[in-house]
């Protein structure tokens, strides 16, 4: 039996790049992933819903993109 962690391709994928920037006092932390000629902003789905939402699709994108959570 193979857990989920187990499954190839399962792990974090890490940023290749990162920041925060920061308007009237509000901070937003950003994260990138990948490269590629377009870039895509993967947006929260909610208000408390952190950007680790996205990360079962973060690989296959960040192949041919370079995208953007927050």
């Amino acid at each position: 039996m193979r857990l989920l962690g187990d499954a190839p391709g399962s792990a974090p994928l890490a940023p290749t790049v990162s920041g925060r920037v920061e308007r009237e006092g509000v901070g937003i932390a950003w994260a990138g992933y990948g490269s590629g000629p377009q870039t895509i902003l993967l947006m929260p789905t909610w208000s408390i819903v952190p950007s680790r939402f996205w990360k079962a699709q973060l690989p296959y994108l960040a192949r041919h993109f370079l995208v953007v959570t927050f």
